[in-house]
């Protein structure tokens, strides 16, 4: 960290894609001064029944868009030659 204070970032559009960042979500940091202070108010919003991370999608399956599919599958064909043409020269 550049400076003593707590920074936000918002995410890009590659978390919100691969990552699959909400419109919700944000990540922060601190510096370490600020711990205890951060963990107290995590220890309250436990206490008052809140608790982080909030479990979501717990069994969501996520999935690369098609063209990436396409593009893996093109690299597992490749794959698949070169290694034949491996053991046939040996």
């Amino acid at each position: 960290m550049q400076t003593a204070r707590p920074q936000v970032i918002l995410p890009c559009y590659g978390d919100r894609v691969f990552g699959q960042t909400g419109d919700d979500e944000m990540a922060f940091s601190l510096p370490a001064s600020f711990a205890d202070e951060f963990v107290a108010g995590l220890e309250g919003t436990h206490k008052g029944g809140i608790r982080y991370p909030i479990p979501t999608f717990l069994r969501y399956q996520p999935q690369f868009p098609e063209s990436y599919q396409k593009v893996l599958s093109q690299m597992e064909a490749e794959s698949a030659c070169q290694n034949d043409r491996r053991s046939m020269s040996s």
